[in-house]
């Protein structure tokens, strides 16, 4: 069963489900059970489709990741508006072929079996409009679609222009979908401000506010496996990963690498920091591509080091020009509204 499995899973790492969020799995429980057979449903014959919805920092994307993670199949984890980007690059290539929308979606069908998209919330009349068009198309192509909102169906796109077309698109999901409210209890966003506020790199202070923050032991690990290799690792927690800089990021770490943990974790914590030059040249680079890549798919990063400093530890000249940005993305990064958007 899988509710009962993600059960045990989050027990054995310590992390207690309140009501609402046992509530849910029991709902999809009792969808599987619709489609006959657990196991022809574990090899996926037929995998239903998700809207959870509900407040910002109450486990709807862990719920729903651990649920893929049980279907024995590829999922790709994808935030709304790097999902956006790529159709609209996707229709700009085939701007001049006859219906570039349908062949968006084929593609979308062969390369992956469920897709999972995370905080979907549609914010302007372009993307409504592709929206409108493409959520039906990809239910009649049965293509499984995992969805986390803070928004109901009814409430997206509020005032925005031509949203009556959009939400009348969008009406199959309540009825199609496994479709929930989350009313969770918890709420992560009132502590936001211990994690901006430590700079310790005092293990000991480290693990208290993990564990405040997230409600969990931390599992305090050795390593980590990444495509099948083993990366040293600081700890562990459902939701976030705890790295030593200069060790992790002097291990042969790579982009592909950095793909897995940006979608395996919300955060990511880093301690040991201090001063680096052109002698570390291989580590900082890697630490660029990784806040490029966490950057871009919107994971929260904490360093264990003073906000200010963090755009200086970085003291070389041969990465100077690479370094202005990603200076400039720790400084977001560090920040409450990046912190909090998600």
């Amino acid at each position: 069963m899988i509710s009962v499995s993600i059960l045990d899973e989050f027990k054995k790492k310590d992390i207690k489900l309140d009501s609402k969020q046992v509530e849910f799995l029991n709902l999809v429980e009792v969808s599987i059970k619709r489609d006959k057979k657990i196991f022809s449903f574990l090899r996926s014959k037929k995998i239903p489709s998700i809207y959870l919805y509900g407040g910002v920092g109450i486990g709807k994307t862990i719920l729903l990741k651990s649920i893929a993670s049980k279907l024995n199949q590829e999922f790709e984890f994808i935030h709304f508006t790097n999902f956006m980007n790529h159709i609209k690059k996707k229709l700009d290539k085939l701007d001049s072929q006859k219906n570039p929308l349908d062949k968006v979606i084929d593609e979308l069908k062969d390369q992956k079996r469920l897709i999972f998209i995370d905080e979907f919330q549609v914010e302007d009349v372009a993307d409504a409009m592709i929206i409108a068009e493409i959520m039906p198309k990809l239910s009649l192509k049965e293509i499984p679609l995992f969805i986390s909102s803070n928004s109901s169906v009814d409430e997206l796109y509020q005032n925005g222009l031509q949203r009556e077309k959009l939400i009348k698109s969008l009406q199959f999901i309540k009825n199609d979908f496994l479709y929930h409210h989350l009313d969770s209890t918890k709420d992560y966003r009132k502590i936001n401000s211990s994690l901006l506020n430590m700079d310790s790199s005092n293990e000991n202070e480290i693990i208290k506010l993990i564990e405040s923050y997230f409600g969990e032991r931390v599992k305090l690990d050795n390593e980590l496996i990444l495509n099948d290799r083993k990366f040293p690792v600081k700890g562990v927690t459902a939701e976030c990963l705890w790295v030593d800089l200069k060790s992790f990021f002097s291990s042969p770490v790579a982009t592909q690498d950095f793909n897995l943990l940006c979608r395996d974790f919300n955060w990511i914590f880093l301690s040991n920091i201090s001063v680096l030059n052109d002698e570390s040249m291989d580590l900082v680079r890697r630490l660029i591509a990784f806040v490029d890549i966490a950057y871009i798919a919107n994971t929260k990063i904490k360093f264990f080091y003073p906000a200010a400093d963090l755009p200086h530890i970085y003291d070389g000249k041969g990465l100077l020009n690479l370094w202005e940005r990603t200076a400039s993305r720790l400084i977001e990064m560090s920040s409450q509204e990046y912190i909090t958007k998600n």
